[in-house]
């Protein structure tokens, strides 16, 4: 999905009616571009941004704009990938608040995040934490 001011690396998901963006460039750099095309096409848009000098388990902070089906954009930043125990991945943030929900049928806003306390959520994160790092080096993680 080229041009819309967005990073080079992405895509829409038609299914899911969610456009994919991949950066490694620091904010605010394209929050702006990120929110004009939700608006524009009633869409929702993530943008992750990776910090490969990071030291965090997954270096990635994740931006999310929920717009699809004509809402008022409603952007949440700093959020982080958690894999829930129930396998179902979400967008979670710094704390306690609203969280996205990842499904098939496309970005679900939750202002209740699906953890009870913050070491689930450090557990969560972690899980899939390791989980891209087993993609990314198969050769490395056992």
């Amino acid at each position: 999905m080229p041009g819309n001011g967005l990073p080079e690396f992405t895509v829409r998901v038609d299914r899911q009616d969610v456009v994919f963006s991949f950066t490694c460039v620091a904010p605010p750099m394209f929050s702006g571009k990120v929110e004009q095309l939700a608006r524009a096409q009633s869409i929702d848009v993530v943008l992750v941004r990776c910090f490969t000098e990071s030291f965090d388990a997954l270096p990635a902070s994740v931006e999310a704009t929920l717009a699809g089906g004509g809402l008022v954009p409603f952007t949440l930043t700093d959020l982080t990938l958690y894999r829930h125990e129930d396998d179902a991945l979400w967008l979670v943030p710094t704390g306690f608040g609203a969280a996205v929900k990842l499904t098939d049928e496309g970005l679900q806003l939750h202002l209740v995040p699906p953890y009870e306390t913050l070491i689930d959520r450090a557990f969560g994160i972690y899980k899939s934490a390791a989980e891209i790092a087993e993609r990314l080096y198969p050769q490395v993680v056992r």
